[in-house]
């Protein structure tokens, strides 16, 4: 079952790199307030960048259409 993710209104997001001497290195992302905290490998990181594609391609054609809508929908993003 698909289940919609939490949504947290975030007004800034904090990023940062923990470059690890094994070569492990992860890319954080908090909100602050340390609310919640998000670690990522760099098979994780392609991941992410995989999404933003994808919501950059579903932005642009949401834009382009002559649908008119009046209420905001989720629509989720395939991780692969």
């Amino acid at each position: 079952m698909n289940r919609p993710l939490p949504r947290i209104a975030v007004a800034e997001i904090v990023a940062g790199v923990r470059l690890d001497p094994n070569g492990a290195h992860e890319l954080e992302i908090t909100v602050p307030g340390g609310i919640v905290g998000l670690k990522f490998n760099r098979d994780q990181v392609d991941q992410l960048e995989a999404i933003i594609s994808q919501y950059r391609a579903r932005v642009a054609v949401e834009d382009g259409s002559t649908i008119e809508r009046h209420n905001p929908r989720f629509v989720a993003l395939e991780v692969r």
